[in-house]
């Protein structure tokens, strides 16, 4: 299953965010993307669950992270 979104992340910080499905075995991977970049560092997934991730960046700004999820 692929499934992917967007969602505003607060300046600095781990951030959870919610699959839109959750996967019904496991998520292998995510891939979270900046939409603009306005000082933030790229951000990274971690903890990742088949309902949702957490999402780290450092930046003084809100950015819009895009992402794209792999699973089964």
């Amino acid at each position: 299953m692929l499934q992917w979104g967007t969602f505003t992340h607060p300046p600095s910080g781990n951030t959870w965010t919610s699959f839109p499905t959750t996967f019904s075995n496991a998520c292998l991977s995510v891939v979270p993307n900046t939409l603009y970049n306005g000082g933030a560092n790229n951000p990274s997934a971690n903890g990742w669950t088949p309902s949702g991730f957490y999402v780290n960046f450092s930046g003084s700004l809100p950015v819009d992270i895009n992402y794209i999820a792999i699973g089964y």
